[in-house]
């Protein structure tokens, strides 16, 4: 499995021909699905035409063997929009999370919904986005192996790495098998922008 980040919120997750990606800011990849974790109904998605399944909303998927669980994030939703989280299982047997335009720490009840995860993919810098006190609260609750920040605010990978006492592990992109698993404790991975995409314009 193969792990790049491309701005904001947009990561890509391949194995072989099969991609998923979340909150693309650019159609220049063709995915096989498209998470995406904050809705304006007003707006019309850019990727409708784009060949790949959209997942926009609560609920469970089977795409292909991958399953996918929406959970809508009710606290931090309004009548202008809407905001998701996912969890995806059986990705090269992978329990991905993806708490997307997260601001506010998780409840407890939707940590019991996640469960195992075995890797975090999480917005950490100022508001619309979690704190690194709000980052560090829910990586210590849910405990994931490979932790992988969307750094959306300066020295907050520094500062996210020290409240965790991590060495920051910065690269190009991550190619993983499972066997590669940290079998105790986590890994802190910053994965470098690997496209230039226009600047974040948030659905809100």
């Amino acid at each position: 499995m193969i792990l790049t980040y491309h701005g904001d919120n947009f990561f890509r997750v391949q194995n072989g021909s099969f991609s998923l990606v979340s909150d693309p800011t650019s159609d220049r990849m063709k995915p096989n699905i498209i998470l995406k974790t904050i809705i304006n109904p007003e707006k019309i998605s850019a990727f409708s035409d784009a060949g790949a399944q959209i997942i926009d909303s609560a609920g469970e998927y089977d795409i292909s063997g991958v399953e996918i669980k929406g959970i809508q994030i009710i606290s931090e939703s309004t009548e202008k929009f809407a905001k998701f989280i996912f969890l995806v299982k059986n990705f090269e047997n992978f329990r991905l999370c993806f708490l997307g335009h997260l601001s506010e720490p998780l409840s407890p009840e939707i940590i019991d919904k996640i469960g195992e995860v075995d890797i975090l993919f999480l917005p950490v810098g100022d508001a619309p986005f979690l704190s690194v006190d709000s980052a560090v609260k829910i990586i210590k609750q849910l405990e994931p192996k490979i932790i992988i920040p969307a750094v959306l605010a300066d020295g907050a990978d520094k500062k996210l790495a020290k409240e965790l006492g991590r060495e920051l592990s910065l690269e190009n992109k991550l190619v993983l098998k499972f066997k590669d698993l940290p079998e105790k404790g986590s890994r802190l991975v910053i994965l470098k922008n690997e496209i230039i995409t226009k600047p974040f314009r948030s659905e809100i």
